[in-house]
């Protein structure tokens, strides 16, 4: 938030950037803007829309449950490629002999080597990054904005290791299947394949229509890459476009509250301070100097008083404290009290 640098009388209000959030750069909320943008547009159908649809819709969560719902989603994943990892591992590590193996089976061979080789690479990859995901996580959320600042980046990356258990979960099947013709009589491996391929489609296209059903918005982004005739239900669209409203109205009452000031749909980059907030600016500098930066100061110290300057400000406007509202306050018995316990209540910014 930009403090005026003049009077308010007769001169332009100053701009404030994203609302009453500190958080963000101008590069930040303009990223957020295009999610945002993009998250009212979701029922729309594109060729990576699949990549950002776990991101945006964590975006949609209540401020107070965003950290843990991340910290959740990375470890499930993490979880699950670790176990993977812990299973398939050896199979690389120690390749199959393929001189020792007739010379029939030797093609087999090289075959299941290699999808060894690339499907514990693609797991043991997941497992690192998604770890270095978690540790970072959990490190730097200190505020709900810090959380949604960072989920905003990692949203591609997020839909890239989804993508990843895919590529985890056919890379395994195809190695059962190859091993079974390396060591079952041709009959039976045949009669395993077909039934290894019968059970992984039948649970597919169950699990499609269960997620189709319960997950509609989740379900049209991945249809692209995942169940295409989804494409063409007038059923999917229009339950994808009723969930994604109501995720959509959640989000705005959640961690994106207080960057749509002017309540027009998108988040705030760039637009003037209200009069209430110019008030509030003024009321802090007189009330509060000691919470203004100074160009005598170390510019280190300026940024620290500026953000809890603005930190401050933030607050009060996202609680819809006004001047008069403080004015009417302090008539009141207790009034002040009360004020400080509902501003302590929460991290600011």
């Amino acid at each position: 938030m930009k403090r005026p640098s003049q009077s308010m009388a007769g001169n332009p209000r100053p701009t404030v950037m994203g609302g009453v959030s500190v958080t963000f750069t101008e590069a930040d909320l303009r990223k957020l803007q295009k999610i945002n943008a993009w998250m009212r547009n979701r029922p729309t159908v594109g060729l990576f829309n699949f990549m950002y649809s776990a991101g945006s819709a964590l975006m949609c969560s209540p401020k107070d449950t965003l950290y843990d719902r991340v910290v959740a989603f990375l470890t499930s994943i993490n979880v699950m490629v670790g176990l993977i990892f812990s299973g398939i591992a050896g199979s690389a590590m120690n390749p199959l002999d393929v001189t020792s193996l007739p010379l029939e089976k030797q093609g087999l061979a090289y075959t299941y080597n290699l999808l060894a080789m690339l499907t514990v690479s693609a797991n043991v990859t997941m497992v690192a990054f998604s770890t270095y995901l978690l540790f970072l996580t959990i490190a730097n959320s200190q505020t709900s904005d810090l959380t949604l600042r960072s989920l905003m980046y990692m949203t591609p990356f997020i839909g890239l290791m989804q993508v990843m258990t895919f590529v985890t979960l056919f890379g395994v099947i195809a190695m059962v299947c190859v091993a079974a013709h390396l060591r079952m009589p041709p009959l039976m491996a045949w009669i395993g394949t077909i039934a290894v391929i019968c059970m992984f489609v039948s649970t597919y296209l169950f699990c499609a229509e269960t997620i189709s059903k319960a997950f509609p918005w989740e379900a049209l982004q991945w249809s692209v890459v995942g169940s295409q005739w989804k494409l063409c239900s007038q059923f999917q669209h229009d339950e994808a476009q009723r969930i994604a409203s109501l995720q959509l109205a959640e989000a705005h009452t959640g961690v994106m509250a207080g960057l749509d000031e002017d309540n027009d749909g998108e988040v705030d980059v760039d637009r003037e301070m209200t009069v209430d907030e110019l008030e509030l600016v003024a009321l802090v500098d007189r009330a509060l100097p000691d919470l203004c930066p100074s160009h005598s100061m170390p510019r280190a110290t300026q940024q620290v008083l500026q953000s809890r300057h603005d930190m401050l400000i933030g607050k009060l406007v996202a609680e819809k404290i006004t001047l008069p509202t403080l004015k009417k306050t302090a008539r009141q018995p207790g009034g002040f009290h009360v004020l400080i316990d509902m501003l302590s209540a929460e991290p600011l910014g």
